[in-house]
């Protein structure tokens, strides 16, 4: 909803041509938004604020654990920001402005995997707690199932491209199209890379989830260097899309702890069919053996 009230606002702003500190404004008030329908939804679900209590050592745990998580939302910023500041500074003003609008109709896309993450996970989370084989047949078909969107929409985005950018930019931005369609590939290991960084995250992993985005974000800039003189904002758009699928797919096989769900994450690209196996309920009598982490 927060997201919703932000973008009429920003829409109505265009349509009567305000001045450009009120887009900024617009951002302010799409945060102030969502964290008031937060507090609200928080009431109408019987929460009470005079409930509360403050705990040091829970607040000192949670700043050391949260750490890497911070440094990781950095990290992850370099991935959806710097393409765009270094088509700017190698290629110029306008292949930038050709860039930036195709990468920003792909980014719209990018909510999809939070979404079924806060519709799926508690699930898997209770899965673990429980039966930790039941919990990796789940796993690997929530991969799956990400995979599978993934490519849905990237078909999709490379089939409708011309007519979106079009309708949405006219004929001036007709470049933006093969932009787009790389762009939208990315969705496919981005999707496998949200499931890859929540199980991470659920597992205890966090460490290992900030080392390998920032091994994606180094990979991405260093891609940058070497195609956006090449190809322009084509050579960004391939950088992201190799630089996501390295960390999103490939990256977890170079760690131990993390191979098994680097090999969930490859066999998910390479058969991206969900299935129903797993969502069934273990034998309690042959409770299965695990040593997954």
């Amino acid at each position: 909803l927060g997201l919703l009230i932000g973008a009429a606002t920003r829409v109505f702003l265009i349509v009567t041509n305000q001045p450009i500190w009120m887009f900024g404004a617009a951002i302010g008030l799409e945060v102030f938004c969502a964290a008031a329908m937060r507090v609200l939804f928080y009431r109408l679900a019987g929460g009470r604020f005079s409930h509360w209590r403050f705990e040091r050592e829970r607040a000192l745990q949670t700043l050391r654990e949260s750490l890497p998580l911070v440094l990781g939302a950095l990290a992850l910023l370099v991935y959806l920001r710097v393409d765009a500041l270094m088509v700017k500074v190698i290629a110029g003003d306008k292949e930038a402005g050709i860039y930036a609008a195709a990468a920003r109709l792909a980014e719209g896309l990018y909510f999809v995997p939070a979404v079924m993450a806060s519709a799926l996970f508690p699930s898997l989370i209770q899965a673990r707690k429980t039966n930790r084989a039941l919990f990796e047949r789940r796993l690997q078909s929530y991969f799956r199932l990400n995979a599978a969107m993934g490519y849905g929409l990237a078909l999709a985005g490379a089939i409708f491209a011309p007519f979106v950018v079009a309708l949405l930019f006219g004929p001036e931005y007709s470049a933006s199209v093969l932009i787009l369609v790389i762009y939208v590939w990315a969705a496919v290991p981005y999707f496998i890379g949200y499931v890859r960084q929540e199980t991470f995250i659920a597992v205890g992993l966090v460490k290992l989830n900030l080392t390998i985005t920032v091994i994606g974000a180094t990979a991405n800039v260093l891609l940058n260097l070497l195609l956006i003189p090449i190809w322009g904002g084509i050579g960004a758009a391939a950088a992201t899309l190799i630089s996501y699928t390295l960390a999103g797919i490939f990256s977890p096989l170079l760690f131990p702890p993390s191979r098994k769900f680097g090999r969930m994450a490859i066999r998910a690209a390479i058969w991206p069919v969900p299935t129903l196996a797993g969502t069934e309920q273990e034998n309690p009598a042959k409770p299965a053996a695990s040593h997954s982490p």
